[in-house]
């Protein structure tokens, strides 16, 4: 009877002698192949069966030379169909991870004839190590000389791809991922649409996001956590974080229902190498040349024949930099992270791989290249990001020496010795306040420091944390504030010394608790932080609720906030001294007004008060009875005295001081006319108790009407002047209104991504595609739904002209409707219509800043050829 170790050899030498024969004849189709020219030289499964037989006839070898020369013969074969670089790159590596999987599993057994023991330094790291291996593992593979030619074929290959990139539309792509990830379950191939998108939006290999990776959700929206890398040995893995280049939420929407589909949940776990898999792959693929080779979304490369879905990690590659590089980081070493290149070192050297997914650049609307780097990060910061580790650290932590980061010195004086701005608060008051401002900002926890901030800034939690911004100043409780971030910044006042806010308000943004508010807008920020504010603030300062520690704040810096006083020229002052007008300008304002009045109230000076102030009356386009003329003049004085007096601010002193003089040089006319009236009286009154001085009134008086075409001159030449004071107030307020704009568009509402959340074509989305010829009515609708949107934006601007237009002119003011936006303005229907519906608040305010009581019949039989210009002139000034 036979042992069991000769039953093993019966059973492996049947076993050979049937691969023998699969091999025989899969060789043969093989060279048939070959002579007919075709493209597949071998099927996978008849790979595999020439690697079975290699392994089992590997077994019987028990020398070197022989292994040596098995292994030449058969990279010999291989030779025959393949180049050597796909045998490199791909074949030797299948037979060579069959080899060691044989070798762990004792199929073959290492012995002093097959085997051998040898010392090598590892490339990337220097470090010598020992290796026990197999003659094949070592005699399987080309030499080094071809290995460094193939690498500096491929090298060149990628170089002529680089110097040639191919330019992807970034809207028309990122649409058409968005459009993918949001198939519908009864859309036919469900299943190859979602992973396209997945893979496209994460920059993941197809296997990674079919069967082997894992995504959790972070608290980033644009990042998810991954696990699972396709390239990566076992015992190797990690996990880290990836972009996405929309939403995550979406994305990670995206992957439950796809791994939820019954066929791909039976997938999951299972290698690349896997016959399913692979026939996955294959499906995938020609999904990806119909929706975006043959789409002209991406081109083929150089030396490609067709667009895969490896192809699109290239295309993610530009996006993840578009969006989220730093300008200050070189984009090869950004995006090695991210696609998980170089996650294994701690100081990371540049991956050889990154450099094969430069092979696109992104172009706009217009084709235009797209350079800028990092578009999104000043919204969402990657705080994680590797290169962060190296960066300085933050500036000195003054407030406290128990922070959670870091402790550093600092030659400023620590917070717990604040002092507080000088006041005429008592001693104990004082002292007070500082003990308490002192706690909150050296506390640990970060609404107690929120707190702290609001009450020595009287800013919101907002804009202390996100929106605003704050640089230093040359007096020690001034600040540099610019609410938004954009345009001006001004002088703040703080209760405390400056310094102390800006390192306080660091060490809040850099506070463990807050990494997550970090990603929620402004008014998010006060939701969350407002409800705690008030129990800080009880715990730790003499008042009651927020409101008493804001209106401390204001009394505490309000005797130092600068505030402009209302110019007042020479001619009023020397009215004021030789009427014995005395005070601050407003008085002397009211004490004039109260000057007219008496002269207008006496008789005998009506006539000759009338006659002087009838020039200042045409000046100021007055019409009616001279007692409504009148009533009107002091009217327009009290508007100027009731005038609001804007803030100083550095970046307007010029075009504010240029507005005030202009003002002044109208103010001067018409002092000077009340100058010559009150001469007049002078070296009149000594005819009040005659009654000649009745008939010498009127003679002067007609004196005067004879003079008043050189009044009409000196008027016209003010007119003039006037018109350049309207136009320079009107560039003010432009500015202002664009300050405006800009504040309720970060306070007031939800900004928007440059990645839209549904599938509505946008504004951008100007052009077609270039393979299309025929217009869809789909495609029609679009572009009338495109005229209508944009007819709606040039409706708002048109309406925010006319709110300026209602301020400025509150008794030539215009009610927007539908009538004046379709017959003045050209607006189609449906677009006025529509942003009636929309931007309701907008039309109301306008039309109670103009007074509007009947929107119907208020513009009727009015001219709206100067509406029209100055609307022009606003919207024109407003986009440049």
């Amino acid at each position: 009877m036979a042992s069991t170790e000769q039953q093993q050899s019966l059973s492996n030498f049947c076993q050979r002698e049937n691969l023998t024969a699969l091999r025989d004849e899969a060789v043969a189709n093989y060279h048939d192949r070959i002579q007919a020219r075709k493209r597949t030289k071998m099927t996978s499964d008849e790979r595999q069966i020439l690697i079975d037989w290699f392994i089992e006839h590997l077994k019987t070898l028990k020398s070197k030379d022989a292994i040596q020369s098995f292994c030449e013969r058969e990279i010999a074969l291989l030779e025959e169909g393949y180049p050597q670089n796909t045998i490199a790159s791909d074949i030797l590596g299948k037979y060579r991870h069959a080899i060691a999987k044989a070798i762990e599993q004792n199929d073959i057994h290492l012995n002093p004839d097959n085997s051998h023991r040898y010392t090598y330094q590892k490339r990337d790291t220097g470090k010598k190590v020992e290796a026990h291996e197999h003659y094949a593992l070592t005699y399987l593979k080309y030499d080094s000389q071809t290995y460094q030619q193939l690498r500096n074929q491929t090298t060149d290959v990628n170089n002529q791809r680089q110097d040639n990139l191919q330019p992807v539309h970034l809207s028309s792509y990122t649409q058409q991922i968005q459009q993918l990830l949001q198939t519908p379950t009864t859309e036919p191939h469900q299943d190859l649409k979602l992973a396209i998108a997945i893979a496209g939006a994460t920059g993941r290999r197809h296997t990674e996001v079919l069967s082997k990776g894992t995504f959790t959700q972070t608290n980033h929206p644009y990042l998810l956590h991954f696990q699972g890398q396709q390239k990566k040995k076992k015992g190797d893995e990690t996990s880290f974080d990836i972009l996405t280049i929309l939403p995550a939420t979406e994305v990670m929407s995206a992957i439950e229902r796809f791994r939820a589909i019954p066929t791909i949940a039976h997938l999951h776990s299972l290698p690349s190498s896997n016959t399913q898999v692979k026939s996955f792959n294959v499906q995938v693929n020609r999904i990806v040349i119909k929706l975006f080779q043959e789409t002209g979304i991406v081109p083929v490369l150089p030396e490609k024949k067709y667009v895969s879905i490896h192809r699109l990690r290239g295309v993610y590659g530009a996006i993840a930099i578009h969006y989220f590089c730093p300008q200050s980081q070189h984009q090869h070493r950004f995006l090695q992270h991210y696609l998980g290149h170089t996650l294994s070192e701690q100081i990371a050297v540049n991956s050889s791989a990154t450099p094969h997914y430069f092979h696109y650049y992104l172009v706009d609307d217009d084709h235009q290249p797209l350079t800028d780097k990092g578009i999104l990060l000043s919204e969402f910061p990657l705080l994680d990001h590797p290169s962060d580790k190296n960066q300085p650290s933050f500036p000195p932590q003054t407030v406290t020496t128990q922070t959670k980061t870091s402790p550093i010195t600092t030659s400023y004086p620590s917070p717990s010795s604040v002092s507080l701005i000088p006041s005429e608060l008592s001693q104990t008051r004082q002292s007070e306040l500082e003990k308490g401002l002192s706690e909150m900002l050296n506390s640990d926890s970060y609404t107690v420091i929120m707190a702290g901030l609001m009450a020595v800034t009287g800013r919101s939690p907002g804009e202390l944390l996100k929106s605003a911004t704050f640089e230093p100043h040359d007096d020690q409780f001034t600040l540099l504030f610019s609410p938004t971030g954009l345009g001006a910044k001004y002088p703040l006042k703080t209760l405390v010394p400056g310094h102390v806010v800006l390192e306080t308000r660091k060490r809040l943004k850099n506070h463990d608790d807050v990494r997550d508010l970090l990603y929620a807008t402004p008014n998010q920020i006060n939701s969350h932080c407002l409800p705690y504010i008030s129990g800080a603030i009880t715990s730790h300062l003499p008042f009651d609720n927020l409101d008493e520690t804001l209106d401390n704040y204001t009394q505490l810096t309000n005797n130092y906030t600068p505030r402009p006083s209302r110019p007042l020229n020479q001619h009023l002052e020397r009215i004021a001294h030789r009427l014995k007008l005395q005070g601050t300008h407003e008085q002397i304002y009211q004490a004039l007004i109260q000057w007219v009045e008496q002269q207008l109230d006496s008789p005998k000076q009506t006539n000759l008060t009338l006659s002087t102030l009838r020039p200042i009356f045409e000046k100021l386009d007055l019409s009616g009875s001279d007692e409504e003329m009148v009533d009107e003049l002091l009217k327009w004085i009290d508007r100027q005295l009731n005038a609001p007096v804007l803030p100083a601010q550095p970046s307007v002193d010029p075009l504010l001081a240029q507005t005030l003089s202009n003002q002044s040089q109208t103010l001067a006319w018409l002092t000077q006319r009340l100058q010559s009236l009150e001469r007049e009286h002078h070296e009149n009154h000594h005819y009040h108790g005659d009654d000649n001085a009745v008939q010498s009134l009127q003679t002067k008086i007609q004196k005067l009407q004879q003079d008043n075409a050189h009044l009409k001159q000196q008027l016209s030449q003010l007119q003039t002047e006037n018109d350049q004071l309207q136009q320079e107030n009107q560039e003010f307020k432009v500015i202002s209104d664009r300050m405006e704009v800009a504040r309720q568009a970060l306070f007031g509402e939800q900004l928007s991504l440059p990645i839209e959340t549904d599938t509505t074509p946008k504004k951008t989305d100007r052009k077609t595609n270039t393979h299309q010829t025929l217009k869809t009515p789909k495609t029609q609708q679009k572009q009338t739904r495109k005229r209508n949107d944009s007819a709606v934006e040039r409706a708002k601007n048109i309406t925010s002209a006319i709110l300026q237009w209602n301020q400025d002119h509150p008794d030539d003011s215009w009610a927007v409707n539908r009538g004046l936006l379709e017959k003045t303005f050209g607006i189609n229907r449906a677009a006025a219509g529509r942003f009636l519906e929309v931007h309701s608040s907008l039309v109301t305010q306008v039309n109670q800043v103009g007074k509007v009581k009947n929107i119907r019949s208020h513009n009727r039989r009015k001219d709206p050829t100067p509406l029209q210009s100055f609307v022009d002139t606003f919207v024109k000034d407003s986009s440049g």
